[in-house]
């Protein structure tokens, strides 16, 4: 019997598994970041390049 209660006593006293969870959550966040910032990049990279062959076709 003494075994059970160390093990629920572990189960519920445990602290890795909410750690494993916090580190999900800040990878998810991290990740979110990085796709917002890439897509704003790419739009803005991408209107960069059309102006600039908006401008060479005029000046060719």
């Amino acid at each position: 019997m003494s075994r059970f209660i160390q093990a629920i006593h572990r189960f519920f006293f445990d602290e890795s598994s909410p750690a494993a969870v916090e580190y999900a959550l800040l990878i998810a966040l991290i990740a979110v970041v990085i796709v917002v910032g890439a897509r704003t990049m790419g739009n803005e990279t991408k209107d960069v390049f059309e102006d600039l062959a908006d401008f060479l076709k005029l000046a060719i």
